[in-house]
């Protein structure tokens, strides 16, 4: 249930498409004026973000469990997190060729 998100910012700005860019940015704070759950959170924050950030939730799978869990990220991390990971990748198998 998405009380406040649901309730207040969604009722006051009906229509995304037609924000400005100060009812977005009141939208945005209103995800967190409440006591909301993670998920009500990611889930406000993923109606109001605009598109330019990227903001995209997804599960993703746990190791060493059959669960998964929700992440939401804007693009800048997800790139970030990708180019770390090549990184790290590739410093071991530099580090691996030596022995």
């Amino acid at each position: 249930m998405l009380t406040a998100c649901a309730s207040d910012p969604q009722q006051k700005y009906a229509s995304l498409e037609n924000l400005s860019d100060s009812e977005r940015n009141e939208a945005l704070k209103g995800c967190f004026d409440y006591d909301l759950s993670k998920t009500e959170r990611q889930d406000c924050l993923l109606r109001y973000a605009p598109p330019e950030v990227g903001y995209k939730c997804e599960r993703i799978q746990v190791s060493g469990t059959r669960f998964s869990e929700r992440v939401c990220s804007t693009t800048n991390k997800r790139d970030w997190e990708s180019a770390y990971a090549k990184e790290t990748l590739s410093k071991i198998q530099r580090n691996s060729k030596s022995y």
